[in-house]
């Protein structure tokens, strides 16, 4: 009788078996489905990187125009081929990773709205570009990087680049002072110059698999801190004329610096 009982209860259990196996197949598969595999930020930067270069490319052209004070159609439309080109590759880099981040940006609650920043900002210079109004083009071009180095940053990720971006703005700032204020405004500024000027000192070289780049990056960033300290030696000593070269220097060496960490 008890053999019985003990034949019943194997059966019973095969056949909870064959019930249960399909469900758990199937719920597998659905999350497989629900959880693709997420892309790496390897190739999420080297994608947003190369827009990136795009914008760049545009940028500096509208600075020259803007230093130049009078309209060039193929200058514009040049930029505009870069803009054009920097729009369609931002606009595929949402479809790509917007419902799919990278493992380092999942816990951002504003992924898709930072994504959708910047693709404001782009079709903001594209616009004012086409319109001829290249100044605002131009500060919509400096509102996009910034929307990056902010993306970057608020996740806890650092970059080279990014660095560079606050230094060579406040170098831009330190230029303005000495027109505005003088040796003065310009010393009290000092402290936060030299702080950025180290904070980028601390990253790496961006491209540590492209020897001749980072040898170049790592000369330039030391020249442009270099340039810094004696910087620093010739506001002390009130030498005038000699800041401002030396402020003229310290951008052209961050511009350098800027191109080669992108």
């Amino acid at each position: 009788m008890r053999s019985i009982w003990v034949l019943i209860a194997a059966l019973l259990m095969i056949v909870m078996l064959v019930l249960v196996a399909p469900t758990r197949v199937v719920t597998e598969a659905q999350q497989g489905k629900e959880s693709p595999e997420r892309p790496s930020i390897k190739q999420f930067d080297e994608d947003v990187v190369h827009c990136r270069r795009e914008l760049r490319a545009s940028c500096n052209i509208l600075q020259q125009m803007m230093a130049a004070q009078q309209p060039d159609t193929a200058k514009r439309d040049e930029a505009l081929n870069h803009l054009k080109t920097a729009q369609s590759e931002w606009a595929a880099i949402c479809a790509k990773y917007q419902d799919n981040a990278p493992q380092e940006y999942t816990r951002d609650p504003n992924w898709k709205g930072r994504l959708a920043d910047i693709t404001d900002a782009v079709d903001d210079m594209v616009a004012h570009l086409e319109a001829g109004r290249f100044k605002r083009a131009f500060q919509s071009c400096a509102s996009a990087c910034g929307l990056f180095v902010t993306m970057h940053e608020e996740n806890n990720l650092t970059y080279a680049l990014d660095r560079l971006f606050h230094l060579r703005k406040a170098i831009k700032t330190a230029q303005i002072l000495d027109k505005t204020l003088g040796l003065q405004g310009l010393r009290d500024f000092l402290p936060d110059l030299l702080n950025l000027r180290n904070r980028a000192l601390l990253v790496r070289c961006p491209y540590p698999d492209i020897p001749d780049r980072c040898k170049k990056y790592e000369e330039t960033l030391l020249a442009l801190s270099e340039q810094v300290d004696l910087l620093v030696r010739q506001v002390v000593k009130g030498e005038s004329e000699e800041v401002n070269k030396s402020l003229s220097r310290l951008m052209e060496l961050a511009q350098q610096a800027y191109g080669l960490a992108l």
